[in-house]
């Protein structure tokens, strides 16, 4: 198990990890719960986790982009997180991806 693949651009990763995951969380699940998988993110994420999600058959109502301000230097509270994940799952909902930043410009 294992390997590797190099992907042309930020976007086929997204795209490629985002399948992956959904596909692995399936497998588990069901592929009836296909409109229950949840992903979240923060709100400065780039718009290729947006259209990943719609490529891969997600509720785009069920991607969290989660509030960041400059209290956290815009950095993903785990509080907020934990809290977001805590209520979806309560909903009946699956969360399954969690998308990161590395390194985001923030322009005021």
């Amino acid at each position: 198990k294992g390997g590797g693949v190099i992907q042309g651009t930020a976007s086929e990763a997204v795209l490629v990890v985002l399948l992956a995951a959904r596909d692995k969380i399936l497998r588990t699940v069901g592929r009836s719960a296909l409109p229950k998988l949840v992903t979240y993110a923060s709100d400065h994420v780039h718009s290729s986790l947006l259209k990943a999600c719609q490529i891969g058959g997600l509720d785009p109502e069920l991607c969290r982009l989660l509030k960041t301000d400059s209290s956290t230097n815009f950095a993903l509270s785990p509080d907020v997180l934990s809290e977001a994940i805590s209520n979806d799952i309560a909903s009946g909902l699956i969360p399954f991806f969690l998308c990161a930043n590395v390194r985001i410009k923030v322009f005021f």
